[in-house]
């Protein structure tokens, strides 16, 4: 008789620590650091670390810890401290991974769009964008957008939601992101 081992995301010390982690590793200031520099200095990047847990984490787990994933991306946006473009892709690189398994939620695979749409809003409208803009990472988070689209853009309802969205973002913004929702 086998017994299967209770699932961990649910329990609150693990959430707790998860989120405290993942608080830390966005506010690091070299969330991409070199790997070399890490190397010859006898020493670890936390925010690379903490995506390789992650990562592990959400494999390995049921799909109850997205719920959990998707209610503290929602909690990261409303608190205001998302604020820049390389924590926007951190965040992207958060979900890259974990695309195919997000895809297989009945309910909350648009949800995750619809919420990192919101943040890329919630950025970009931080942003100085006149006279040649620079950012450091936005349009790799473009990129993976546009990588994304595909797989979850699926109803004319989620689209006119997006477009939404899109619309109120500063005019280089949308003017790029458009093209996710045509």
């Amino acid at each position: 008789m086998s017994q299967s081992l209770p699932d961990l995301t649910t329990t609150a010390i693990l959430k707790d620590s998860m989120s405290a982690r993942l608080r830390k590793a966005m506010v690091f200031p070299y969330i991409f650091n070199d790997y070399t520099f890490n190397l010859h200095n006898y020493s670890t990047n936390a925010p690379n670390s903490f995506l390789t847990l992650f990562h592990s984490i959400l494999h390995y787990s049921s799909l109850d810890a997205f719920s959990v994933f998707l209610e503290y991306m929602r909690d990261l946006r409303l608190s205001g401290k998302l604020g820049t473009d390389v924590q926007l892709l951190y965040i992207c690189a958060l979900i890259g991974p974990a695309l195919h398994r997000i895809e297989k939620l009945e309910n909350t695979d648009a949800d995750f769009l619809v919420e990192l749409m919101h943040m890329v809003e919630q950025v970009t409208a931080r942003m100085d964008m006149k006279d040649g803009w620079s950012t450091q990472a936005l349009e790799q988070v473009f990129d993976f957008l546009h990588h994304i689209r595909t797989r979850f853009v699926k109803s004319a309802e989620l689209t006119s939601q997006i477009r939404d969205i899109i619309k109120a973002m500063p005019p280089p913004t949308s003017q790029r992101l458009l093209r996710l929702v045509m």
